[in-house]
């Protein structure tokens, strides 16, 4: 189980079957610093997918996606 602030190795360790989505940066407008984003995915059986969000090598939430 994840918890809120696991690093991205924690992630590859916990939950092996989520893959790298991709990478973002951002600059944020009040601090003027600039924030990674990464994306795992899996896939579910029944088609669900599943996206976890890092902010900042730094466990945030998770979004479902479910099929038509």
């Amino acid at each position: 189980m994840l918890s809120k602030g696991d690093s991205i190795a924690d992630i590859k360790v916990k939950c092996p079957q989520f893959v790298n989505a991709g990478y973002e940066s951002s600059l944020n407008g009040k601090t003027r610093e600039v924030e990674k984003i990464a994306k795992f995915s899996a896939k579910l059986k029944d088609g669900t997918k599943i996206f976890l969000i890092v902010l900042n090598d730094e466990y945030l939430t998770y979004v479902l996606v479910k099929p038509d």
